[in-house]
């Protein structure tokens, strides 16, 4: 278990790694937009859907890495003065809201995806590039975060119920490394 543990850690530090690189692209070619219509007077017509795409990709590619890392959301004034295990149950409480909202997002997600595949369903700008690309990236992410949720959740469980030490070291768990 606990190697199936490290995978899904490893699969989302990495792919958060990965997609954190996209803002520093969409800087660029916003950029590049501005110099093009400002100086050459010829603005580029993919520059919104490229961007468009890669912000998705950021935030439905990167659940799973701010989960792994605990950068959600919190009622810190509460949750600050928890003990380590009474966090860990109201971790248990919040992860339970996580899956129920992940299945439901893989479930709707995964139609509205399919239903654009098969329609061929492009974008409304100049450019139009395919739409069910980026529709399909809802689902898969809320598949990583389903699995990331499912690693925390476990880990929580046996904080609470198993008298296991809380695991709070990430780096340990992923390596030093990432590797």
């Amino acid at each position: 278990m606990r190697r199936v543990e490290k995978v899904i850690d490893l699969m989302n530090e990495w792919l958060g790694r990965i997609v954190s690189h996209f803002l520093l692209f969409i800087l660029a070619v916003s950029v590049i937009q501005v110099f093009m219509r400002y100086v050459f007077k010829r603005p580029l017509i993919w520059v919104w859907d490229v961007n468009h795409y890669l912000f998705a990709s950021m935030i439905f590619l990167g659940a799973g890495y701010h989960l792994l890392h605990r950068q959600i959301i919190a009622v810190d004034v509460l949750y600050s003065r928890f003990s380590p295990k009474m966090k860990a149950f109201a971790d248990l409480l919040a992860f339970i809201a996580t899956i129920i909202f992940s299945i439901t997002v893989i479930w709707k997600g995964g139609e509205s995806a399919w239903r654009s595949f098969v329609a061929k369903e492009v974008t409304v700008s100049i450019f139009a590039p395919p739409l069910y690309p980026l529709r399909a990236l809802l689902p898969i992410g809320a598949i990583l975060l389903l699995l990331q949720a499912g690693v925390q959740f476990t880990r929580d469980f046996f904080a609470v119920f198993k008298r296991d030490e809380i695991d709070t070291n990430i780096m340990e768990r992923v390596g030093k490394s990432g590797d």
